[in-house]
């Protein structure tokens, strides 16, 4: 987690660098809660609508390169999509206004990522687990039925499921939140300390 939020830290602060200046008149702090917020979105929550996270002892083993990659393809995509709705409302804002041009860009992200998510397998229907267990949504391991359909061995434990991917989702609030905070107000204090020459130069520069 520690390498992982330094890692985001870095995409973090290319984003803040890149939006400032473009994205009307917002403070420091303001602008960097919403990057945190797109970042959040579109690199964890959206990605983890499709494949959310399952403890290590749910994977399969022959399925760790397929499964890495198709995350890969699900945060790009939502990344991609996330991008391209942003344009979209800028460019329908002047002729929409703000509320209109939102509303439709993120209507947009909502059905491109939908069938982005719909194109994209199931973890179940792999090559690896369908010849195992036959086509399923998941790799969760489910009970085993004798012929009268009475379970004669228990699946993984849904309550431990649940917990680890609550956990996961909270690990993932608490550090793009801590990073939009506390950025916010170190940029803040940056950007306060810069006489209006300096301010200018560096927002015209990004």
């Amino acid at each position: 987690m520690v390498f992982f939020g330094v890692a985001i830290g870095c995409l973090f602060g290319v984003a803040y660098c890149l939006a400032y200046g473009r994205v009307g008149s917002v403070s420091p702090r303001q602008l960097a809660v919403r990057v945190a917020g797109a970042g959040f979105l579109t690199m964890f929550l959206v990605p983890f609508l499709k494949y959310p996270a399952n403890p290590p002892s749910i994977g399969n083993p022959d399925t760790i390169g397929p499964r890495s990659g198709l995350y890969l393809v699900m945060v790009v995509a939502s990344v991609v999509v996330g991008l391209a709705a942003l344009a979209l409302g800028r460019r329908l804002a002047p002729r929409f206004g703000t509320g209109v041009s939102a509303l439709t860009a993120g209507a947009a992200f909502v059905v491109v990522i939908g069938v982005v998510m719909a194109l994209l397998p199931q973890l179940g229907s792999l090559a690896a687990n369908a010849g195992a267990t036959g086509a399923s949504l998941t790799e969760t391991p489910l009970p085993l039925l004798d012929p009268t359909g009475r379970i004669v061995f228990p699946g993984f434990d849904a309550d431990l499921l649940y917990r680890f991917r609550l956990y996961s989702i909270g690990a993932q609030i608490l550090l793009w939140g801590v990073l939009g905070t506390v950025f916010g107000a170190l940029a803040e204090r940056v950007v306060a300390r810069a006489d209006p020459a300096e301010q200018t130069e560096f927002a015209s520069a990004t």
